[in-house]
């Protein structure tokens, strides 16, 4: 009964406990999403969503992806746009010059992005409508 209150006041430190119930090694099928609430002023995090039996993962908010798991995310027609183990990298928003931007309408922002990928492209796959298909794998640390 504790939990599921201490995990929406500190989304955060949910994300760095969620794996325990996460199966290591399966593939699972999903969708890719941005996951944010009010008090996170415009920030957000990268979430994967299992197609079967959301509200198992994390109280429905999905699993937060983090360095060294597996993702595989797939474009509105089908074609493989990434794939790879994820290695996020510190985004540059608050730069003045070279500085990170989206093309979004909102105007929501991410710390970090995957290396290799430009930002406006990894961010707009998140909140990208409807979501995009994606496959993802936890790997053992």
């Amino acid at each position: 009964m504790l939990k599921p209150l201490l995990d929406r006041l500190f989304p955060q430190w949910q994300h760095d406990h969620q794996t325990a119930d996460w199966p290591a090694g399966e593939v699972i099928s999903g969708f890719i999403e941005p996951y944010w609430e009010q008090g996170m002023e415009g920030q957000f995090n990268y979430v994967f969503v299992p197609d079967e039996n959301r509200e198992a993962v994390n109280g429905g908010r999905g699993y937060f992806l983090t360095s060294g798991d597996y993702l595989l995310v797939f474009g509105q027609d089908g074609a493989i746009l990434w794939q790879g183990r994820l290695r996020f990298v510190p985004s540059r928003i608050n730069y003045l010059l070279f500085q990170d931007r989206h093309n979004l309408q909102n105007s929501v922002w991410s710390t970090s992005k995957q290396a290799g990928v430009s930002y406006a492209d990894w961010v707009g796959w998140f909140w990208s409508q409807p979501r995009l298909k994606a496959q993802f794998q936890r790997m053992t640390k």
